[in-house]
């Protein structure tokens, strides 16, 4: 066999063990962080006289946020004086009892979704993150029947 071969064979080796892994993170990794079901945006709508730690909603994000398969970090940006988030279950949880007669009309929370795979770019670089994906909550309390309950919009 030449030695040309011979190293074509070795680049070819290298390639099928390092670089279709790579490539599957790769392909894996542009996945996490968005919303399931191909959605962009969630309408929720909780009850003013919600009660405190009160689980408002499982944010529905691909990807694993806590534990020995952790691959997305998630973290509160702002908001965090009324919602808490539970990483080992993806709940979003309310941290204060919201009330109408206290002026509050609207809480906007920002939640950021970093993927934390790691792989080789095609420059054979190595990169950690990408790009982080901004989820963005807006509680609106509105009046129905003399019921009043909040809308969470949640939007990617």
């Amino acid at each position: 066999m030449s030695k040309k071969i011979k190293i074509l064979l070795f680049l070819l080796n290298i390639y099928l063990n390092f670089g279709l892994k790579n490539e599957k993170k790769y392909a894996e990794k542009k996945h996490l962080c968005l919303l399931e079901n191909e959605q962009n945006s969630i309408y929720l709508s909780i009850y003013e006289n919600i009660q405190k730690d009160s689980v408002l909603t499982i944010l529905p994000i691909i990807g694993i946020p806590f534990g020995d398969k952790q691959n997305i970090k998630l973290k509160i940006l702002n908001g965090q004086q009324f919602v808490s988030l539970n990483n080992s279950n993806k709940q979003l949880i309310l941290k204060s009892e919201i009330d109408r007669d206290n002026g509050l009309s609207n809480i906007n929370v920002l939640i950021e979704c970093v993927p934390l795979i790691k792989y080789f770019n095609q420059s054979s670089e190595y990169s950690e993150n990408i790009f982080s994906v901004l989820l963005i909550l807006f509680l609106k309390r509105t009046q129905e029947i003399n019921t009043q309950y909040i809308n969470i919009y949640i939007h990617i």
